[in-house]
Parts: C-alpha cells; structure tokens; sequence
C-alpha cells in the first residue's frame, strides 16, 4: 500500500461531524477566554450598542467595515438584551455556518469526505482558536462574517448551473465585504 493509499484509507474513516466536535470542544476549552471585551473589541461592542439605540451606520457612526456586522449585532441586541452574551451566540452561529462552507468547500477539492474532514478540524483548530483565532467572539466581527460570507459565496458560485444561482453569489459576495 502506497503512502497515499495509506492516508486516504485513515482519512476515510474519520467521521463527518469531527470539524464540529473539535469546534465543540475548543470552543468549551477556550469559553470566554478569547478577549478582553472592552479592550480588544470595544469596537464591536460599541458599534453594535449604537445601532441598537437607534443611530445611523457611517452617518452618526464612523465604521471603516461593510455593514454585515452592525445590522446583525444591533437588532440581536435589540431583540435578545444588551449583554455580550448575545453577541457570542450570533458570532458562534455564524462561526459554525463558517466550519459548514468550509467543509463544503474543502469537499470540492480533496478526494474524499475523510480528507476535508481532517483538513476542516484543523483549519477550525489552528485559525479558530490555537493562534489567537476566536471564532466566536473575533478582533473583528466584520473580518469573520466578510470571511464566512465569502467562503459561502465561493461554495454558491461553485454549485451555481444558472444565471439566477451565480447572482446569488454575487449577491451574497456583496454583503460579506
């Protein structure tokens, strides 16, 4: 058995919901060690605050970043309560939509579902959380929806056989920049 043959055959074998557990398990390891919240991401926390309170995004509020963020996290705050808690749960959501098209679209490009599965728990491992990564509560909300935005655009624009799936696409590139 070659080497390759070798790995295919230890890849194959490792379950499909991996990238989830090792996200799971990182993500209780790790639990609301990621930031300091008013340090590292005031930022985030403010904007948000001031959408919810009614302010107007780039009229009444400097932001350098596409939108995505701000009208997501203001109306949860809106909706669920001004606590920081809310707002892990949406990034911890849209992280976990993010660990779905990355497997989708490792899937694309790998031989078979055991080596995007392993390419997937690592990348979740080593960007998410090991190397300063915090999927769920990032630096920056609008890097990690612009990024799950993308990845989710690129898998449209991959599976995409008509006119109207490719502008969904773009639709979808669109908001996550």
């Amino acid at each position: 058995m070659s080497p390759n043959e070798t790995a295919n055959a230890w890849t194959s074998r490792l379950p499909s919901w991996l990238p989830y557990a090792v996200f799971a398990v990182l993500f209780a390891v790790t639990f609301k060690r990621w930031i300091l919240p008013f340090q590292d991401s005031g930022r985030e926390l403010a904007v948000a605050s001031r959408v919810a309170a009614g302010e107007a995004l780039y009229r009444d509020i400097g932001y350098p970043y596409g939108p995505l963020a701000p009208f997501l996290d203001g109306p949860a705050l809106l909706l669920f309560g001004r606590r920081l808690d809310v707002l892990i749960a949406l990034r911890t959501a849209v992280a976990l939509l993010g660990v779905e098209a990355l497997r989708r679209l490792a899937r694309r490009v790998t031989p078979d579902d055991g080596t995007a599965v392993a390419i997937v728990a690592f990348v979740i491992a080593t960007c998410g959380f090991v190397t300063g990564g915090a999927y769920p509560f990032p630096y920056s909300a609008a890097a990690l929806e612009g990024t799950v935005g993308t990845w989710w655009a690129l898998e449209l624009a991959l599976a995409s056989t008509g006119m109207r799936a490719a502008l969904t696409a773009g639709l979808v590139a669109g908001i996550a920049s």
